[in-house]
């Protein structure tokens, strides 16, 4: 019983027990002095405690009722009554239960409450009911309140088939069948169910069942925006929004769908329709725009930190799957005839730690490429039209992006290429130690490569190597006599330029310019 119904059925500090009620009796009685003989085994002792034993029975029989009629006190039978009144039924033994993880990409920054009553979604499924094949979405719900805990990534939490939701002909649902959230929750990125899904063997317990129910209470309001919105993501729509136009007329709503490929899966468009209608108010026009999906197909050049990282190297799978995720969070976020701006596709990559700089490849592409086809030259022409001055691309109104999901994005590693620049050089007779000596060389002549200015009449462009100019600059900066020799090594081709008086080099503006080994000769003044 909670608190407050305690306090409306009997006065506060009263003592209903057996003992209670035999005691305040035994006090009146005595107290009006017709009656004194407390004695146990007396007649009057006898005669109160037979009435105060049948009194406590009473008592306890009108709490069990008057808690019966309560959420918060009902228990078995009588609570699956009460919840009966919000359309909540117990779920019974048999039905769909596992684990569900919800994560998201960085760590909490704050408690995140998960709600009892959270639904969880998957992909339309398709069985044979009574000889004919339907569409059947699984939906399940958080059985209990949980809470990812700050500074953590994921929780796990145990869900089960809804009600509403009539999944008999699926016998389990496998790893990753569920992988939505048809309604949103603030701090929860991604939702998936790590094991198989399969169907309990035990009733709900009332807490649960509890939980349920208040979740049910809170959403019990119909035909307002809100609760049409719901209703066509628990369908398994994830991207949709509710309009009520200003300048149209009264009692019409507009409905948006912008998921990838919805316009096309006949299925699910009649269950979104049967949800609105089973939802909106009487006398509400509801109009269901199906946004057209473009695909943007991105060709991204990575260069990372780690100079020794090649395709082959056991991290580059990690740090390509980190990068494909903020490409796919980048263009999920964009709603319809948003922009794709590239600069900020870069900011995406460039923010993972281990990332150099990020380029766009030939390929890189946006349009309405159609399900199921390999071709991204089917893309090309349209993007090429639409390319708004390398910056990115503008989508018409009634258009929504999404990386396609065969194609997604094709990350490369670019291929670091390396001149590695040997230098050997004479030195005033002094008492530095020679590493000391070396390093001055060093920090000089990195110092002097990063002055010259590159040449850009040539693609791509370069720098010229000249021994003249490095001395000299040895020569302001350093305890250098004379540059005694020059050597420029191109470590991707293996090919050797010797720098004299006479020949320079160059180092083009895609090779990452080194120290390689530095000889010092230390000659007498």
């Amino acid at each position: 019983m909670s608190e407050s119904s305690a306090k409306e059925l009997f006065p506060e500090g009263l003592d209903t027990s057996f003992q209670g009620v035999r005691e305040r009796m035994l006090d009146s009685l005595e107290s009006s002095g017709l009656l004194s003989d407390r004695t146990p085994g007396s007649v009057l002792r006898t005669l109160v405690e037979t009435f105060s034993r049948e009194m406590a029975t009473f008592y306890t029989a009108l709490t069990l009722a008057h808690d019966s009629g309560y959420l918060e006190t009902a228990q078995g039978p009588a609570l699956d009554k009460v919840v009966a009144m919000l359309g909540v039924t117990r779920a019974r033994a048999g039905r769909l239960t596992g684990k569900v993880a919800l994560a998201r990409a960085t760590p909490a920054p704050e408690d995140i409450i998960i709600p009892a009553g959270l639904r969880v979604s998957g992909p339309a499924v398709m069985v044979t009911i009574k000889g004919k094949s339907e569409p059947i979405t699984p939906t399940l719900e958080v059985a209990e309140q949980a809470v990812l805990r700050r500074g953590e990534r994921r929780v796990l939490v145990v869900a089960q088939e809804t009600q509403d939701h009539d999944l008999a002909a699926i016998p389990s649902l496998a790893p990753g069948a569920l992988n939505q959230l048809p309604r949103p929750l603030l701090g929860v990125e991604t939702v998936s169910n790590p094991d198989p899904i399969l169907r309990g063997g035990a009733d709900e317990p009332d807490e649960s069942l509890r939980a349920r129910a208040r979740v049910a209470l809170r959403a019990g309001e119909q035909a307002t925006r809100e609760s049409i919105e719901a209703a066509v993501r628990a369908q398994g729509v994830q991207q949709v929004t509710v309009e009520e136009p200003q300048d149209g007329p009264a009692g019409q709503l507009i409905v948006r769908i912008s998921d990838p490929g919805f316009e096309r899966d006949v299925a699910r468009q009649e269950a979104v329709r049967g949800a609105i209608r089973a939802t909106k108010a009487a006398g509400v026009r509801a109009s269901v725009i199906y946004l057209s999906t473009v695909y943007f197909a991105p060709e991204i050049i990575v260069e990372v930190e780690d100079e020794q990282m090649t395709a082959e190297h056991p991290d580059w799978p990690a740090l390509r799957a980190e990068i494909d995720a903020g490409v796919r969070r980048y263009v999920a976020g964009l709603g319809a005839g948003s922009k794709i701006l590239l600069d900020k596709l870069r900011a995406t990559a460039l923010a993972i730690p281990k990332v150099r700089s990020v380029s766009f490849g030939a390929q890189t592409a946006l349009g309405p490429l159609p399900e199921g086809t390999t071709d991204l030259t089917q893309i090309l022409n349209i993007a090429t039209d639409r390319l708004t001055e390398g910056v990115g691309w503008a989508l018409e109104a009634q258009e929504t992006p999404a990386i396609h999901p065969t194609l997604g994005a094709a990350i490369y590693l670019k291929a670091v290429s390396r001149a590695r620049l040997n230098v050997a050089v004479s030195m005033q007779n002094n008492s530095l130690p020679l590493a000391t000596l070396q390093e001055s060389v060093r920090s000089a002549l990195t110092a002097w490569f990063n002055t010259l200015p590159p040449d850009a009449s040539v693609t791509p462009p370069q720098r010229t190597l000249k021994q003249s100019s490095a001395e000299s600059a040895l020569k302001d900066k350093t305890l250098t006599k004379a540059v005694k020799a020059m050597q420029l090594v191109h470590e991707h081709t293996g090919e050797t330029e010797y720098i004299t008086s006479s020949t320079d080099a160059v180092v083009g503006d895609e090779e990452r310019f080194i120290i390689g080994r530095i000889t010092v000769t230390v000659e007498s003044a």
